[in-house]
């Protein structure tokens, strides 16, 4: 058979290859047997190749390069580069990917020692792609043997891509888009290597803290010492998130506390014009949710929350310049946007610095900043109504709210640091210890590599849907908590200096039911569902009483039943301040905490959209709809808990029994391989020893 022959054999079989790839209609079943066929054929013609072509290197336009190159496109369709997706596709890997190792190391050898009669600009990437897979594999090989065959394989392969240095350049801009790679690390212990020779595949795989990580003194932490870390990471990490929290609620609130001090007369808002007020301000945040998680990806998180935070204390500092309805509503527009990053930059904050079962008491403890705000925002708004002279009295909330939010932005931006890797409040030692405590999460610190597989499976991931219908039923009701207190109160019969402190006990309410959860859930773990649920019917039933307790045609009867049972709605904070820790602990992958945190938030903006609209100008003072609609997101709410908290103990019953079936728990090698994958960036899907918090 001539050479030609062989060459159209073989880019029909590559084509072959490519159809078999994108065929989306045939059963699994077919597929995996097509696939079977096409690998035998292509070893068949790849011998054929050897024994009947000129040469058995690595050329631009051999045959067995093509078929090479066919067979490399197959296994990688089929497989991950070491976690097969099922056991059928993992009988492939087996059967083909060391086949090709085989076949490959030969290959090199040869190839390195036939560089004059085989250039090495006439190097193909392709066949190098497939040498760089074959030397995973043997790395991989030796890690679980320690075989020295292995490890000569190994080294054969990277001298030979040491000589092809500037064709395998080429070939590693190709692995980089591949986004299933792995980092091996092989115990390599040979005189022809050392650590520093380690074999490392897509380094935008690798956590931004990996080499913390990997200093062998950081693997056997004292606790004590690891309990020190955590002290000083509270007392630095927890005051700089708990104050820009608090800011924050107060500043989106803001027109809450100027509503009764002639904010609708001074800007000129008819109608539902302060509804739509309320709403703006979510549709801004709905626009920067997706740029703003790209750019806290992308960027230093602490700079950048930092620098949002001096952002919108100008603008809040503006708003009294607003003498209409456009005006204002800009402002309020582009006061979203600026505080877009807030809670989706919280919850990655979370995850950098805290391990799984510390962050609930530490989100709940930022997150009771909102009835902390209450409180201030309550006394300030009631020390504000005694101002008598010069500017209208609701200019004065704005301009004092801002002028904090300006400096404290400015503290922020210089003491927050960016990763526990970089944190000057630390040593060089309690740097790694901070690494090492996180690694344990099973999820990584920090990749600023955008992985688009892993958005893909978010998008697919049940978990994702879950939490984004959750949050629009949860904050639906939020518009009477942040938006309307104040006008709610008004029509219970209160004044405007009343309906300021009024606020205070429920803020109070909201402070203690977050605290308490906070700790019931880091001190008993697999409870935050539970928890989430009891703070969700505790709120079914407030709704209930607003709805069903009768106010009279004046909208002032049964005013105090009422009033205790708007305070009481404070519990629902509980239950979401518990699905963002959802989020930071039960979601892995640096690209898909994001985006799940990200569309969470997405969720948060329709409700806050949709919640404000219910209160319609036309049903004042009685706002009938507006508490039908409170009671409902609160069943809906309910209901997404008790699915979540199934769907998520199924699934960890299913790995229990998987894992059982190998051996009866994770061995402390499972349980290592299981933190080093977090540390290369696998989310928990792929990650087989990741165990979700109930």
């Amino acid at each position: 058979m001539g050479k030609f022959a062989l060459i159209a054999q073989a880019t029909n079989l590559l084509g072959r290859v490519l159809r078999h790839i994108s065929d989306t209609t045939s059963s699994l079943e077919f597929h995996h047997q097509e696939a079977d066929l096409l690998n035998h054929a292509i070893a068949a013609l790849t011998t054929v190749s050897d024994e009947e072509g000129s040469a058995r290197g690595m050329g631009v336009c051999t045959p067995s390069t093509i078929c090479h190159s066919a067979r490399t496109v197959l296994i990688q369709n089929h497989t991950h580069t070491c976690f097969p997706r099922d056991s059928a596709k993992s009988q492939l890997l087996q059967g083909v990917r060391y086949d090709i190792a085989t076949d490959m190391v030969e290959r090199c050898r040869w190839a390195s020692s036939h560089t004059d009669s085989q250039p090495v600009e006439e190097m193909s990437p392709f066949p190098i792609y497939a040498a760089y897979h074959a030397a995973v594999a043997y790395a991989e090989a030796y890690s679980n043997t320690s075989d020295q065959t292995n490890l000569d394989a190994l080294l054969d392969i990277k001298d030979m891509l040491k000589i092809l240095d500037a064709r395998w350049k080429a070939a590693d801009c190709e692995m980089d888009e591949k986004e299933h790679d792995i980092a091996v690390d092989p115990p390599v212990n040979h005189d022809r290597a050392n650590k520093d020779e380690i074999l490392t595949i897509s380094s935008k795989d690798l956590d931004e803290t990996y080499e913390l990580f990997k200093k062998q003194d950081a693997r056997d932490i004292d606790p004590q010492e690891a309990r020190r870390v955590l002290r000083k990471i509270d007392l630095h990490i927890l005051p700089l998130l708990m104050g820009s929290y608090m800011l924050q609620y107060l500043d989106k609130s803001s027109i809450n506390f100027a509503s009764v001090y002639g904010l609708q007369k001074g800007t000129h808002l008819k109608g539902q014009d302060y509804s739509w007020l309320s709403s703006i301000f979510y549709f801004g945040y709905l626009f920067a949710q997706y740029p703003a998680g790209y750019l806290l990806q992308r960027f230093p998180s602490g700079k950048f929350i930092g620098l949002s935070t001096i952002a919108w204390g100008i603008l809040i500092l503006t708003t009294p310049a607003c003498t209409n309805f456009a005006g204002i509503a800009s402002n309020r527009f582009l006061l979203g946007v600026t505080e877009a990053v807030v809670n989706p930059g919280f919850v990655l904050v979370m995850s950098m610095w805290y391990q799984g079962d510390e962050q609930p008491l530490r989100l709940v403890t930022y997150y009771c900043m909102n009835g902390v705000a209450g409180v201030f925002g309550g006394l300030l708004g009631y020390a504000i109504g005694h101002i008598t002279t010069g500017l209208p009295q609701w200019m004065y909330v704005f301009l004092i709210f801002g002028s904090i939010s300006l400096v404290w932005g400015m503290v922020f931006l210089i003491f927050m640091p960016d990763l526990p890797s970089s944190a000057r409040f630390l040593t060089e030692h309690e740097r790694i210890v901070a690494v090492e405590r996180v690694a344990k999460n099973r999820q990584g610190v920090k990749n600023h590599h955008f992985k688009k597989y892993q958005v893909w499976q978010a998008i697919q991931d049940p978990k994702t849907w879950i939490l984004f219908v959750m949050a629009i039923a949860a904050q639906i009701p939020n518009a009477a908590q942040s938006s309307f207190t104040s006008i709610i109160l008004e029509t219970f019969g209160f004044n405007a200096l009343q309906t300021q402190y009024m606020q205070i006990p429920g803020s109070v309410i909201q402070i203690i039911s977050l605290l308490v959860s906070g700790y019931i859930s880091s001190r008993w773990p697999n409870l935050r569902c539970l928890i989430m649920l009891v703070g969700n019917l505790v709120c079914v039933v407030s709704g209930g009483v607003l709805v069903g307790l009768s106010p009279g045609p004046s909208g002032k009867e049964n005013r105090w039943g009422r009033l205790v049972a708007l305070w009481l709605c404070s519990f629902q904070s509980v239950g979401f301040s518990m699905s963002l820790t959802m989020v930071s602990s039960n979601v892995a992958g640096y690209t898909k905490k994001q985006f799940t945190g990200a569309f969470l938030f997405v969720g948060y903006c329709v409700g806050n959209i949709i919640g404000p609209q219910t209160f319609i100008s036309k049903e004042a003072p009685l706002y009938h709809s507006a508490y039908v609609a409170i009671l409902v997101g609160y069943c809906v709410k309910t209901v997404t808990v008790i699915v979540l908290y199934v769907y998520m103990w199924n699934v960890n019953k299913k790995r229990d029994r998987e894992a059982a079936a190998i051996s009866s728990q994770l061995t402390p090698d499972q349980e290592k391989e299981a933190i080093e994958q977090g540390m290369h960036d696998v989310t928990e899907i792929d990650n087989k020893g990741f165990r979700y918090v109930l």
